[in-house]
């Protein structure tokens, strides 16, 4: 079943279409507007649905689609609109909500056409939009490139699962005129859920997404001067994390760790490296630390919400959050136990210590990794406390509408949910920072 979709915002675009084919393996095709959707029907009739926003630039895309389907007696091709900019008239026309995420869309389609299409794998491969791989970081699988010789259809190997992505490649392949490159069917699952977890936090602010990590990080050097800490402190800190992150990324037998390093974009992180900033000035304060407590804590920042999707999952941090979130089951169940999952992840990268696997675990104060509930008790100590303080902090701040960030109700915040002799050291330490 083919379903055409018109989205401008390419990295919605390519996070819909890969949805939709790994749900209901219907085969998309991106159009530009209106009226070349119209131009694509009239050459390929067999259409049932269309995805379209309400308006694309000065065109009144959804009108101009449903009058065409009214008028041409294609009344049987359902289409679903995005955006407010447009009511209904027809039986045939759905209006959805502009913050329809690709998990809604998808419920949508099921609920309007309870049939899902046939595979379109080919030979064993299936299509993922080009520019999906821009943000991704590094290569989740092998990437395939499917070209003609001696009249048989061959998939050729292009890049390498865990390479790391140059930007320039994907242009390069884009401005000859290839729209889709394969992945094998057995990695086509774990490559969409990848996609999810980057392009979802991409979508949720994607001001912050365009920015590059320099720019992030003047975001949140910024961010932490302006509340008053030392600027030299921080200057000192900023340059380790950026030593340590640095090594992180470009060090192969980090694996994982360096491949959620470097997709992380936008709020993921910006939230990671201000965390890692608020670790290193806290522990700073001990003198019982060393260059791998340091270590240990930036690492685990960039880990611990790995299996996050969105920033809405990241501000989770109690059971009453999580109960009221506005998530499906599925994330529920993710988000619940993604302390666990994460640090079961980290256990398995070589060279990685048990100090980073239990930061990781008791990221929430939880000695399980399975929920929020802080029953750490005695096996709490001062590094899990700097940690649990630093990601605290980094929440709320990034969490605050407000210009002025309230230090004092963040701390007495922090101290409520986690009652414990270390908690409070490692927030007078906190204190201590700022002049």
């Amino acid at each position: 079943m083919k379903l055409i979709l018109i989205e401008p915002d390419e990295n919605l675009r390519s996070l819909f279409e890969l949805n939709i084919t790994n749900e209901l393996s219907y085969e998309v095709i991106p159009r530009d507007d209106a009226k070349e959707a119209i131009s694509f029907m009239q050459i390929l009739p067999d259409i049932r649905i269309i995805v379209t926003k309400d308006k694309i630039g000065a065109e009144n895309s959804a009108k101009i689609l449903e009058d065409h389907l009214s008028q041409s007696g294609r009344s049987s091709v359902q289409l679903f609109v995005i955006g407010p900019e447009f009511e209904a008239t027809q039986d045939f026309t759905h209006a959805l909500p502009e913050n329809t995420t690709p998990e809604k869309l998808i419920e949508y389609l099921v609920k309007k056409r309870k049939v899902k299409g046939q595979s379109i794998s080919t030979q064993g491969y299936m299509p993922v939009p080009l520019k999906s791989l821009k943000y991704l970081g590094v290569y989740p699988s092998d990437i395939y490139l499917n070209m003609k010789r001696d009249g048989e259809l061959k998939f050729i190997k292009t890049f390498n699962a865990k390479d790391r992505i140059e930007k320039q490649d994907v242009e390069k392949y884009s401005l000859k005129g290839i729209e889709k490159v394969f992945v094998l069917e057995s990695d086509f699952k774990d490559y969409v859920e990848r996609a999810n977890i980057v392009f979802s936090s991409m979508i949720i602010n994607p001001d912050l997404s365009k920015k590059s990590k320099d720019e992030l990080r003047k975001v949140v050097l910024r961010q932490i001067k302006n509340i008053g800490v030392n600027e030299q402190s921080l200057e000192l800190a900023s340059t380790f994390i950026n030593d340590v992150q640095k090594e992180a990324s470009s060090n192969a037998a980090l694996g994982s760790i360096a491949e959620i390093f470097n997709s992380s974009m936008g709020y993921p992180f910006q939230r990671s490296y201000m965390c890692s900033l608020f670790s290193k000035l806290i522990a700073d304060q001990y003198s019982w630390k060393d260059q791998s407590h340091i270590q240990a804590l930036s690492i685990a920042a960039v880990f611990a919400d790995s299996e996050l999707s969105s920033k809405e999952e990241q501000a989770i941090a109690t059971e009453d959050d999580l109960r009221d979130a506005q998530i499906s089951s599925d994330r529920r169940k993710i988000v619940k136990t993604h302390a666990k999952l994460a640090s079961e992840k980290v256990s398995q990268v070589k060279g990685t210590s048990p100090m980073l696997e239990q930061l990781v675990r008791f990221q929430h104060g939880n000695t399980t990794g399975e929920s929020f509930n802080f029953n750490l008790g005695d096996k709490m100590s001062p590094l899990y406390a700097i940690f649990i303080v630093s990601d605290n902090l980094a929440r709320l701040i990034l969490s605050s509408t407000r210009k002025k960030i309230e230090l004092n109700k963040y701390i007495t915040e922090i101290n409520k949910v986690y009652p414990n002799k270390h908690i409070e050291t490692a927030l007078e330490n906190l204190k201590k920072l700022f002049v």
